[in-house]
């Protein structure tokens, strides 16, 4: 009768033990696969190299570098301005429903400003939270926009949202619905017209940029590799 243990597992050949987990074929022991040097962090090169080569849809969106931002609070007024019923400045501020911008500039850490607007959660837990179903996914340019009409103003969507990035206001797309859901809609109709978004116009000290989002992120694995490793990714 077979004594118990290692060799009887299925699979493990007589000889192999738990320190030796890779079964023999035709005698020959097979080569272990590849250690690959981790970092302190617990990253590993090859997740580096993984993340760094990742296919995908090319996408823009608005990038923000908030160790750029001054505070000037440009962004706000030219988004506000984008979407008011004019699009002009000097016309917009004297309409019935006066537009709101889409971007709002915070305090950050170490009190600097910070400018704060939607991120275009993929899954987005405002969109999971609207009842009415107001908030539609742009696919082609990986956006949530929020329709006016369809919104209640329930307050579900901002309650859920992890960055406070969804105001509350009378909008002129929605006349008699009263405040309705407002965030930033990545100036999708601009966009479409080979323009970029108001607020990355506007801003001249470089902390809104319009950049393809898959160029930004290997920019940021090659830091993570550079940190890591010395090398570049």
């Amino acid at each position: 009768m077979p004594r118990p243990g290692w060799a009887n597992w299925p699979g493990q050949c007589a000889g192999d033990s738990p320190a030796r987990p890779f079964p023999r074929t035709g005698g020959a022991r097979r080569t272990p696969p590849r250690r690959w040097p981790r970092a302190p962090n617990g990253w590993s090169r090859r997740h580096v190299f993984e993340l760094r080569n990742e296919g995908g849809v090319v996408v823009k969106s608005v990038v923000i570098r908030p160790e750029r931002c001054v505070g000037c609070m440009q962004c706000m007024i030219r988004c506000a301005e984008a979407h008011s019923e004019s699009g002009v400045l000097a016309l917009a501020v004297s309409e019935s429903v006066l537009a709101k911008p889409r971007i709002h500039i915070g305090v950050g850490p170490e009190l600097r400003p910070f400018p704060n607007k939607c991120r275009h959660c993929e899954p987005a837990p405002c969109q999971e939270a609207c009842m009415p179903g107001a908030i539609r996914s742009d696919i082609a340019e990986g956006l949530k926009i929020v329709d006016p009409a369809r919104c209640i103003g329930c307050g579900m969507c901002g309650m859920v949202c992890p960055y406070f990035a969804i105001r509350y206001y009378p909008a002129a797309q929605a006349p008699g619905h009263g405040p309705v859901a407002i965030k930033c809609d990545g100036c999708h109709e601009r966009v479409a017209r080979g323009l970029e978004p108001a607020c990355v116009e506007a801003c001249v000290t470089g902390a809104l940029t319009f950049e393809e989002v898959n160029l930004h992120m290997n920019e940021g694995v090659n830091r993570l590799a550079n940190a890591a490793f010395g090398v570049s990714a």
